[in-house]
């Protein structure tokens, strides 16, 4: 049997375009696929090794964060224990100095009252230490703490007799006048989250609060509704003692 060449060059070309066909619609799109499969294998293996990397990273900073918290608040603590023994070592002079001179003016004036003069000298050992005792609250005064007695204020209003409670709700829906609660320092979200949800709960969802601002009672706050005040703040419970310390001297 003869080839026809003819036959043959065209079985040629028919093999080259089909390769052509194949290499063009199959093989080239299969390794490109394949390709980016890889690259896309390879993009996402690093990133989790740098996901891992930072977790490891993040991981070791707040472990030393956390342990230069603790080194710091463990500092804070003896600073604040130091001070404490200082201010208490003053008050204690200040009251011997005190002592001493008023017992140094009793003898040189025998004629006076022993017992009025004994009355002075609680009334100005009173009035020392409660200076004092506000300048250490001045200082460890801030936002928590006025968070902190706002809770408190909350927690006494929820153990008040139903009678008292229901009197109050009577006042804060009749008086139709905005609650006005006075802070130590500037009312963050949180404070005023915490106060209005719980005034709420307490006395009804119609209250319209206002804030203001009162340095004056070191921390802390007073609530006026209507014709009642509330108050939980450091001025007023360090008066409220210097009050009993006199009516006691009394």
């Amino acid at each position: 049997m003869e080839l026809d060449p003819l036959t043959i060059i065209l079985e040629i070309i028919n093999f080259l375009v089909l390769l052509w066909i194949l290499q063009r619609f199959l093989f080239k799109p299969i390794r490109n696929a394949l390709a980016r499969r890889q690259e896309q294998q390879a993009q996402a293996l690093q990133e989790a090794e740098s996901r891992e990397q930072k977790a490891a990273e993040l991981e070791q900073r707040l472990q030393t964060e956390l342990t230069q918290w603790e080194q710091n608040a463990a500092r804070r603590q003896q600073e604040l224990q130091t001070q404490l023994q200082q201010e208490k070592a003053k008050i204690l002079t200040r009251v011997q100095e005190a002592a001493a001179a008023e017992k140094t003016r009793l003898e040189s004036l025998r004629q006076q009252d022993a017992a009025q003069l004994q009355q002075q000298l609680r009334q100005q050992a009173s009035a020392t230490a409660a200076q004092l005792t506000a300048t250490m609250l001045r200082r460890l005064a801030g936002p928590e703490l006025d968070h902190a007695l706002a809770r408190i204020l909350l927690e006494d209003l929820r153990q008040l007799p139903a009678t008292e409670l229901q009197e109050l709700k009577q006042v804060a829906a009749s008086d139709h006048k905005p609650l006005v609660i006075t802070v130590a320092h500037s009312a963050n979200d949180g404070l005023k989250q915490t106060l209005e949800g719980g005034l709420n709960n307490l006395l009804g969802p119609s209250l319209q609060p206002q804030y203001r601002t009162d340095p004056d009672l070191i921390s802390g706050l007073r609530i006026k509704i209507g014709s009642r005040l509330l108050h939980t703040n450091l001025a007023d419970e360090l008066k409220h003692f210097t009050t009993e310390s006199a009516d006691d001297a009394r």
